[in-house]
């Protein structure tokens, strides 16, 4: 018994020896795995550090002063003397040119050919214009109106008798026009009268006012009517049935509640009588509320049929008050339509009194419309005995006198007319001639300015060479042999001695608030010269202005423009308490921020999770950032990179270090 004992003691011995070993080797293996899995971090710690600023920038190098060499005219380069680099004196040769005139000058003397020939044209064309044939015309028309005058005259002795027989037939015309204006004035009346109008008639004009006085009554005796009728119609309208027909429903509703409380009577006879069993045993409970049931219906229907019937009585009292209301409309209605009748006798009576007047009037004129032709008929007669007679008067002048007086009239309207047409270009040529002759003159103006031209363009003409007008370097040569420059164009370009050379650089507002006027700055790119740049001007960048400021340097020394020049300006070291890496400052919607690993204690060693530090930017450069962290925070590790995305709160494990 005691082996068994020991034996068992000893295996559970044994057995929790290796359940210990086995979690020891699981553990350690699980805390390995785990850190294996973890991002790795890599960082410094915060401290004392120092941030350098400055500003680098590059710009090309521009002259001061650059000289343009231009003419005024139009020229052909026949050789360059000088080329780009070359250092020239004032008054140097530079541009041989052909030894011809300017375009210019040319283009001006050709003009001012063209305009004196012109003047000379318009000169032989504002020549004095002859009007001798005119006036010679005139002189044979005067001529010949005075010899129609004197053929007229020679016709006195027969003058007389042919007045008198014009003016007898002038009389004798009058006389035949009076007589057919009044015959045509008759027949106006006759028209009249036929139209309905009064045809001069006072008493017809009488009759016609009176028939539209009673026609005027009639249509207001017709609207009165019309009125009635409508309150006639409006009052029927309103009766919802005729009287006979309500006093028929009257009827038949008291039939019916009459019928209905004989039912009443019926049912509580009835209920009485199954009471009386009820209460001497002879009848139960359910015939006694059967009863009692009939007798409340009947009771109810009867009640109905009263109110039908008091209904019905209400409407017949009703239709009786519009029925005593339609009967007097009725009454007004046929007051109306007599006095309608009334009116109309009285139309019919006015229009037999019109059509009387107008009878009488219509024979009247006619039978001075005959009276009226007759006279005409004879006037007309003596018309054409006083015409027969004119003509013979006119006969005996030899040539009639309407003859002479038409070939007078001609005369005189032709002389008139070559009077006038003459008249007409005398003032036409006149005007012609103040046109031609301010012509003249504004030609000639233009002849004396284009002349001052040519002189000008000659006084100005460079001759056969192009000098520099300063001294300095020439920066750029624009032309070659063989080439026409035109007037403004630049032969070449000279960089003038002593007016030094400048070069600008862009900045944000903020690095232009690191540097001031005087300023000197490096120059890096230029070792193998002297040039010196220092700030001249701080301008804006009308580029993209109110976000940057343009630097503007003075540069000395060894350089040429065009040249592109790198400078450093506005270096300075400050020492801040915080500075971190530029790597380890983050940023996300809450703010800026660093990630500190803080560590934490464990029975297996120390654990680093990632903690969130909000911080304030104080300056930076291009390695470091200067941060105000509070005053809780000391020289703590600052993650600055990790192996995987990193967040706050995460557990990290620190790279390893060399």
């Amino acid at each position: 018994m005691m082996n068994n004992s020991e034996k068992k003691r000893g295996w559970v011995k044994n057995a929790a020896i290796i359940f210990l070993a086995i979690m020891l080797v699981l553990t350690f293996f699980s805390n390995t795995i785990m850190n294996w899995s973890l991002p790795e971090v890599s960082g410094q710690y915060a401290g004392y550090g120092t941030i350098s600023s400055s500003i680098t920038g590059t710009g090309t190098v521009k002259a001061n002063m650059a000289y343009n060499v231009q003419l005024e005219e139009t020229r052909e380069v026949k050789s360059v003397l000088v080329k780009e680099g070359d250092t020239v004196e004032a008054g140097q040769a530079l541009i041989n040119l052909e030894e011809t005139d300017s375009e210019e000058l040319e283009q001006a003397k050709e003009k001012l050919d063209t305009l004196e020939y012109n003047y000379k044209l318009k000169q032989l064309q504002s020549s004095a214009p002859d009007y001798a044939q005119s006036e010679n015309e005139i002189e044979q028309l005067e001529e010949d109106l005075e010899a129609a005058k004197a053929q007229r005259e020679g016709l006195e002795e027969y003058w007389a008798a042919y007045e008198a027989a014009q003016a007898e037939t002038e009389a004798a015309k009058e006389k035949a026009d009076a007589l057919t204006d009044k015959a045509a004035d008759i027949k106006e009346l006759l028209t009249e009268l036929s139209s309905g109008k009064s045809g001069g008639s006072e008493e017809v004009a009488a009759k016609l006012e009176a028939l539209a006085a009673a026609k005027e009554k009639l249509a207001d005796a017709q609207d009165e009517y019309e009125l009635k009728q409508e309150a006639y119609n409006d009052i029927k309208a309103e009766m919802p049935m005729t009287l006979e027909a309500a006093e028929d429903a009257v009827t038949s509703a008291q039939r019916t509640y009459n019928s209905y409380m004989q039912k009443e009577d019926s049912a509580e006879s009835a209920y009485n009588i199954t009471k009386a069993q009820y209460q001497d045993g002879l009848a139960t409970a359910t015939q006694l509320a059967s009863a009692e049931n009939t007798m409340y219906s009947a009771m109810n229907d009867a009640y109905y049929q009263s109110l039908e019937l008091k209904a019905a009585k209400e409407k017949l009292e009703e239709v009786k008050k519009l029925d005593a209301k339609l009967k007097a409309a009725d009454a007004e209605m046929d007051k109306a339509k007599q006095a309608v009748r009334t009116c109309e006798a009285a139309v019919s009576s006015a229009q037999k009194e019109l059509d009387k007047a107008v009878e009488a009037k219509t024979k009247e004129l006619n039978a001075l419309l005959e009276e009226t032709n007759a006279t005409l008929k004879a006037a007309n007669a003596e018309l054409k005995a006083a015409q027969k007679a004119e003509t013979a008067a006119s006969e005996n002048c030899g040539v009639t006198v309407k003859q002479a007086e038409e070939n007078i009239t001609k005369l005189e309207r032709q002389l008139k007319t070559a009077r006038l047409t003459l008249e007409s270009k005398k003032r036409s040529d006149s005007a012609s001639l103040k046109a031609a002759k301010l012509e003249l003159e504004q030609s000639l103006k233009e002849i004396e300015k284009q002349r001052a031209l040519v002189a000008e363009l000659e006084a100005k003409s460079a001759g056969n060479q192009v000098t520099a007008k300063y001294a300095g370097v020439i920066a750029s040569v624009n032309c070659v042999a063989g080439d026409t420059v035109r007037a403004g164009d630049t032969y070449c370009t000279i960089n003038v001695d002593g007016k030094g050379f400048t070069v600008s650089i862009s900045v944000t507002n903020d690095q232009s608030r690191l540097v001031h006027i005087g300023d000197i700055a490096k120059v890096t790119n230029s070792w193998w010269s002297n040039a010196e740049a220092v700030l001249a001007a701080i301008k804006p960048d009308f580029s993209n202005p109110g976000q940057r400021k343009l630097l503007e340097f003075t540069v000395t020394g060894d350089v040429t423009e065009g040249q592109s020049l790198s400078l450093i300006v506005g270096e300075r070291e400050t020492t801040y308490n915080v500075v971190v890496p530029n790597s380890a400052v983050r940023e996300d919607a809450d703010g800026t921020f660093i990630l500190v690993a803080k560590a934490k204690a464990t029975p297996l060693g120390n654990r680093y999770i990632a903690t969130r530090v909000d911080v304030t930017v104080l300056d930076r450069d291009n390695y470091n950032t200067a941060l105000d962290a509070g005053t809780d925070f000391g020289f703590e590790y600052v993650i600055t990179t990790s192996s995987k995305p990193l967040e706050a709160g995460m557990q990290v494990r620190l790279a390893a270090t060399e």
